[in-house]
């Protein structure tokens, strides 16, 4: 490049001496050369430092312009659920209870009627794994939905570290179908029943007719063994007006319903599938996509009617353990390398390497199982987790 510029230069200053053109052209064309090569030798290999910033301009550009393309990389947050650009403004302003208004008159308004509200909202309880309700009956209808948001924030700030769903009008899906239904029915995976059955919708609905559903017991050894580690775990069946166990990949339900029946389960255990076979027909789209239901469907027979409730996940589980049940996608944890102790004691050593045929050796199991097969750590993992949560690995 630098020859290519010399020769061109050297020509010019020929073609001027040529010419007989006056002599600060040719100095001109002298410190030229040399500016060329200096930029070309120090100025162009400087490198660039661009002033990062993460405000709310940038966050706001981000959003509005980014890519969506793009590969975004994800870190490890402590919440259930990634939150990137935008989501995590809004969930701290949210949860913080921070209000953005156009007036100070609109904020001080907003501040005396959360004032009036003050000992009501104390008054409720935060602790259950379920959204306290506000009353109606003690609260004016202007101002009800401001006090029930404060309410919602309130316990969602507590819960932050493990909330999956954020949306306020979806646990109103839940608190409908519960005041509406007659019989209160949870649906349980028959493998880790305890893990996903809820206590706090017998206490928040004592009145209520309460019945368990056992789903996949065709990947358990004994149906009769869900519902023991149900008593194992309360001491009793107090409260439980019935049980069943089942699969939904079978053909028969032979369990008498009547009145109106609030079915509550987490995403993927089967709620839409048992459904179907109540009905004994396709009725509902069967989807492993949790949050696919957003609103209360109603199914009219002429014995019963069935509420079908959105599938929740309740504030009381870790990502991992969602995952290793089968709830989460894996794709849905960036570190999943941390959680390796943890997995493999979940799901039993010995059990893994029956499983695989990985042959004994003085390394651990996992770097066993990666030479054995050929993979990096990371594949053995999501190998074992995805064969785990979805039943090939049983669970004992």
């Amino acid at each position: 490049m630098c020859v290519v510029l010399v020769q061109k230069i050297y020509n010019f200053i020929e073609f001027c001496v040529r010419k007989t053109v006056l002599l600060p052209a040719i100095f001109a064309s002298f410190i030229f050369f040399w500016e060329i090569i200096f930029f070309k030798i120090f100025i162009a290999k400087m490198p660039v430092h661009k002033k990062k910033t993460n405000g709310l301009a940038s966050i706001l550009i981000q959003d509005r312009f980014a890519n969506p393309k793009t590969n975004k990389k994800l870190s490890a947050k402590h919440s259930i659920t990634e939150l990137t650009g935008m989501s995590i403004l809004n969930e701290k302003l949210t949860i913080e209870n921070k209000h953005i208004f156009n007036s100070k008159d609109a904020l001080d308004n907003n501040s005396e009627i959360e004032a009036n509200y003050d000992e009501l909202m104390l008054s409720l309880d935060y602790s259950k794994s379920i959204p306290p309700r506000v009353p109606y009956d003690l609260v004016d209808k202007g101002e009800y939905k401001l006090v029930e948001l404060d309410v919602f924030n309130k316990w969602k700030y507590l819960k932050r570290d493990f909330i999956f769903e954020r949306n306020l009008e979806i646990w109103r899906q839940l608190w409908i179908t519960c005041e509406r239904a007659t019989v209160i029915v949870q649906i349980l995976d028959s493998r880790n029943p305890c893990a996903l059955f809820n206590e706090d919708i017998l206490k928040m609905y004592p009145s209520k007719k309460h019945i368990l559903f056992f789903n996949k017991s065709d990947l358990v050894e004994s149906p009769q063994d869900s519902l023991n580690k149900i008593i194992d775990a309360r001491g009793n069946l107090d409260g439980i007006s019935g049980y069943y166990s089942y699969s939904s990949k079978g053909s028969c339900f032979d369990f008498p319903l009547s009145g109106i029946i609030g079915l509550i389960g987490y995403p993927n255990v089967g709620k839409s599938s048992t459904i179907n076979l109540i009905l004994k027909e396709k009725r509902v789209k069967v989807s492993s996509t949790p949050g696919k239901t957003k609103y209360i469907q109603t199914i009219e027979t002429p014995d019963f009617t069935v509420l079908d409730c959105p599938g929740f996940v309740f504030p009381k589980h870790s990502k991992i353990d969602l995952i290793l049940m089968g709830i989460l996608n894996i794709d849905q944890i960036t570190d999943l390398s941390s959680h390796e102790k943890y997995i493999l004691s979940f799901i039993g050593i010995e059990k893994l390497r029956k499983f695989y045929n990985v042959p004994e050796s003085q390394n651990d199991f996992l770097t066993a199982m990666c030479l054995f097969k050929g993979w990096i750590k990371t594949k053995c993992l999501k190998t074992i987790v995805k064969d785990f949560a979805n039943g090939t690995i049983r669970y004992d």
